[in-house]
């Protein structure tokens, strides 16, 4: 019963951020594994992991970062 619950709310949360594909990550990657495990047990296609986290990924020079809000939130008025 929980198990369907949760798969149609993380269904829903994807359909509604308008992907199709869905990379996991957090700082270090213990926790997006985690999430992904999930998400494959529930049986989600298209998924992904980036296992050396925010961590790793904030410590090569030369992966590109942004900060501020995204654009296209701003322009479809949902952060103002």
């Amino acid at each position: 019963m929980f198990l369907n619950h949760a798969a149609g709310a993380f269904a829903h949360g994807v359909r509604s951020y308008g992907r199709s594909d869905i990379p996991f990550y957090c700082g270090t990657g213990w926790r997006g594994s985690e999430a992904f495990y999930n998400a494959w047990l529930m049986g989600f296609p298209r998924i992904s992991v980036y296992d050396g986290g925010w961590y790793e990924w904030n410590n090569d020079p030369g992966n590109p970062t942004e900060t501020g809000i995204p654009e296209h939130l701003l322009a479809a008025g949902h952060l103002e």
